[in-house]
């Protein structure tokens, strides 16, 4: 099969498609064919080598997926082969990512997709749709911060106490640094992988409460312009590997 995945730290350029076996399911794990799979800025940050806890390369990229179920391992019972399903992986990289043909994903870390999704569309939501903004009791007393580009403007805002956290990836070098400036410290809240949490999204996605908003799709031979294209911090929706 055919995967993203970088040999060294760097720039978009670093990426490269790479031929690998197809990964087996172990334990309470599925085998998915990706048909879509997002670029976020976790996955540029970690491209990039600032942050590289246990991280060994190769490495893969991409933490979201939607496609379809093909081989269940042992201790699955609630996923069988033809399951539409999207799955949020979280983490730290791995050598093989979801930017890939094939991804091995954590059964309870899936869900079914929505029933008349397009999946490559699909995978725009797992994991937006699982950040949760924390709220604010008055204004500025709280400040949540979901983008991470003015995180040391919006620190500045804070009243005397006031408390402040944020889900972007291009802010936690900052916000691990306010552990040793003065002033408020700022909180790095982690998306949770929970089946609970993307069976809900299913939900409001049927309803059609919740739509998945795409920039643009890019092929698998062009990932490296998709993380390109996120690295500038401006989009009108989310930027998708088409792997179809």
């Amino acid at each position: 099969m055919r995967a993203a995945r970088y040999h060294r730290y760097g720039g978009p350029d670093v990426l490269r498609v790479d031929t690998v076996h197809v990964p087996r399911p172990g334990p309470r794990e599925v085998l998915v064919r990706v048909h879509g799979a997002s670029v976020n800025p976790g996955d540029a940050l970690f491209r990039s080598g600032r942050m590289r806890i246990g991280a060994r390369l190769p490495r893969g990229t991409g933490l979201d997926l939607a496609g379809e179920v093909v081989a269940a391992g042992d201790r699955v019972d609630d996923l069988a082969a033809g399951d539409r399903v999207w799955a949020y992986r979280g983490g730290l990289p791995k050598r093989l990512g979801t930017v890939a043909e094939y991804a091995v994903m954590r059964a309870d870390r899936c869900a079914p997709a929505p029933a008349d999704a397009d999946l490559v569309a699909a995978a725009a939501l797992p994991t937006v749709g699982l950040t949760a903004p924390l709220p604010a009791d008055r204004a500025f007393d709280a400040v949540a911060d979901l983008h991470g580009a003015r995180a040391r403007d919006y620190r500045r805002l804070l009243a005397h106490g006031g408390r402040m956290a944020t889900t972007a990836t291009r802010a936690v070098p900052f916000a691990l640094a306010t552990a040793l400036l003065p002033g408020p410290r700022i909180r790095i809240v982690q998306v949770r992988a929970r089946r609970d949490d993307l069976v809900a999204l299913t939900r409001y996605a049927d309803d059609g409460a919740l739509r998945p908003v795409v920039d643009r799709r890019y092929p698998l031979d062009q990932v490296a312009a998709a993380h390109r294209a996120v690295a500038t911090g401006h989009a009108r929706g989310k930027r998708v590997i088409d792997l179809t």
